[in-house]
């Protein structure tokens, strides 16, 4: 779905998919048609604080009083290591953020510590004729500090060889490599070619949950290639920051960054909630009786969906995403009512947990679903599914049982698109502070506390 700085999007009750009814641990459930409609805002993506495309201005006045432009980077929001700049405004031009020889210390990355997210961003070399063998362009996560070594993590790169672009993975493994290490990527019959000749811009999007990571690239307009899972990454777990790195005398730019944690912030919660007069309603929640639904009208095939709710009353919550549905009961099971999704992983929870309230998550990527439940330690994954092909696309929404009263008190949903519009955000005094924060010690300084790089 195409989203701009702000996005509306319709939830409306007592609405289902046109799958007639349902029946699960012998309740059924009829579908009914909606009463009525509701809008509720959510942020998009693009609005995040860790969201550029360096195309934002800082207009200043010269001693002679020409206006000077220049593109900048919110180096409040971003650590900007050695050797890597901020491209020269010209008119007419786009900004993008420049590698250039790349050491160790080659490093940008956004001030958040993450555990989950999704990473989208584009490259393109430059000079790889001048570039050795061996040279890389990576993403680290899970580093301690944001100017760490690419090696001290995880990390995926991608590295140039005579033969083309192989794929490496660092305190990980990947299924594509052998030893789960390196993946001779350029053997593909669609083998993207991040070093060749002629450079073009590469889109790449990564998504990780838990310690799973799922990896997409393709030259830019290749809308149908990027749709494609490249790699999935394994023992990938943990927390920290991220960073974008070159390393090996690396020349390339990067453009188009989208750093999105998978956590539910509900900035609009159910404020703007308008509901069928079956549903009740209180200042920061509705009241959803049996057999009655709340979902999103717009539709994701691919898509992260957050769900804040509590189980009042009944044994049974129904939750929708996609094309697909799963139910929680009051043994803890976590099943699906479609036949083509594959439990292959867990499939239990603590209902005492919806009966205090919590947040559920269900991430939905490609053919992979994960359910997870947040608690104290962060998300915990409760079931894996596996389906036949796909997910495709639907509505994100919950479903109270004949025998239930749930309260929602937020919904949110993050696009898993694999490339979305960025608008450019020009500097302002108040928000961006230049140079780095005060506090902050600067690269030099953090390298020479260790005794060097």
């Amino acid at each position: 779905m195409r989203r701009n700085k702000l996005v509306s999007f319709l939830v409306s009750a007592m609405m289902l998919l046109s799958i007639g009814s349902i029946t699960a641990q012998g309740m059924n459930y009829e579908v009914v048609e909606a009463e009525s409609e509701s809008t509720v805002n959510v942020l998009s993506d693009a609005d995040s604080e860790f969201t550029t495309n360096f195309d934002g201005l800082k207009t200043s006045l010269s001693p002679s009083g020409e206006e000077l432009k220049q593109y900048f980077l919110n180096t409040n929001k971003w650590k900007l290591g050695s050797r890597v700049m901020v491209s020269t405004y010209r008119t007419g031009g786009n900004g993008c953020l420049n590698f250039i020889n790349c050491t160790d210390k080659s490093v940008v990355s956004p001030m958040i510590k993450l555990e989950d997210f999704i990473c989208r961003f584009k490259i393109k070399a430059l000079l790889p004729a001048d570039t050795p063998d061996g040279a890389n362009i990576g993403l680290s996560f899970n580093l301690t500090n944001a100017y760490d070594n690419a090696e001290v993590k995880n990390n995926i790169s991608f590295v140039k060889s005579s033969k083309g672009t192989a794929i490496r993975i660092t305190n990980g493994y990947m299924d594509k490599a052998e030893a789960g290490q390196f993946w001779f990527q350029y053997e593909e019959e669609d083998a993207v070619d991040v070093w060749a000749s002629t450079p073009k811009w590469i889109n790449v999007m990564v998504v990780k949950v838990g310690g799973t990571a799922k990896v997409y690239f393709a030259e830019e307009g290749d809308t149908v290639g990027l749709q494609k899972c490249r790699a999935t990454l394994t023992n990938v777990d943990g927390s920290g920051y991220l960073a974008f790195c070159g390393k090996l005398s690396a020349n390339f730019s990067l453009d188009d960054v989208s750093v999105i944690p998978l956590t539910a912030t509900y900035a609009n919660g159910i404020s703007n909630l308008t509901y069928s007069n079956a549903v009740a309603s209180a200042k920061d929640k509705v009241i959803v009786p049996k057999n009655e639904v709340v979902k999103t009208t717009d539709s994701y095939a691919e898509a992260v969906s957050f769900y804040n709710v509590k189980m009042e009353l009944g044994s049974l919550l129904s939750l929708q995403f996609g094309d697909k549905m799963i139910y929680i009961n009051a043994k803890g099971q976590v099943r699906s009512y479609n036949s083509d999704m594959q439990l292959v992983s867990g499939g239990a929870m603590d209902f005492a947990l919806l009966e205090a309230g919590c947040e559920l998550r269900i991430v939905a990527l490609d053919s992979f679903v994960d359910v997870s439940v947040k608690t104290e330690n962060g998300y915990t994954t409760v079931a894996e599914f596996q389906l036949d092909e796909k997910i495709g696309s639907g509505n994100s929404g919950i479903m109270a049982a004949s025998d239930a009263t749930v309260v929602l008190s937020g919904i949110e949903i993050k696009t898993l698109e694999t490339k979305i519009q960025i608008q450019a955000r020009d500097f302002d005094p108040i928000l961006d502070r230049d140079p780095i924060h005060e506090k902050d010690v600067s690269i030099d300084e953090y390298f020479s506390n260790k005794g060097g790089a």
